[in-house]
């Protein structure tokens, strides 16, 4: 009946965070990023690229969230 329905796809910066679907608000995207950086800090013996990588991953998806309400 709805076969039509496209689901959109998730952007990129959401599965980087390791979301399966794009998050509810800007609290979800920010608890996420605060467990996955913990281990990829570089002063925690984390890899610098993948602290890069995540640190812009959550400065895209609080972009995703600009003029939507917290």
């Amino acid at each position: 009946m709805f076969g039509w329905y496209h689901k959109p796809e998730i952007p990129v910066c959401f599965k980087i965070l390791g979301f399966k679907q794009i998050p509810q608000d800007r609290s979800e995207v920010k608890a996420r990023y605060k467990e996955l950086i913990k281990d990829a800090h570089p002063d925690r013996g984390g890899n610098f690229a993948e602290f890069v990588k995540i640190t812009k991953a959550l400065e895209t998806s609080l972009q995703y969230f600009n003029g939507k309400e917290d």
